[in-house]
């Protein structure tokens, strides 16, 4: 995962870029968690990622083809309006909003 910290992330209609890996027309798929169901698929209380209601809403970033992309970032948690925690080979991760310039 070290190689991932700083990288930038962007998630578009068109694309999903995260560091240099490139996802062309993904697609995404809103489901909401409560968190029993949270944690029965991630073995973790939403406290522990900061999330402090009980329920979550998960985004899966899908490619064109409507699978699962094996990319970091493609699981990926509302935790506040500026900030979202992702999920990737189980390790939990913290993405925040930056201003474009």
């Amino acid at each position: 995962m070290k190689e991932y910290l700083g990288q930038n992330v962007d998630y578009s209609a068109t694309e999903m870029k995260f560091g240099v890996q490139v996802l062309q027309h993904p697609s995404y798929e809103l489901e909401r968690l409560t968190e029993t169901e949270f944690f029965d698929q991630f073995g973790l209380p939403l406290k522990q990622i900061g999330i402090t209601s009980d329920s979550v809403t998960m985004i899966r970033v899908l490619d064109s083809a409507g699978k699962n992309p094996f990319v970091p970032g493609n699981v990926l948690f509302f935790r506040s309006k500026n900030v979202i925690v992702g999920t990737w080979d189980g390790v939990f991760f913290e993405l925040a909003r930056v201003a474009h310039p």
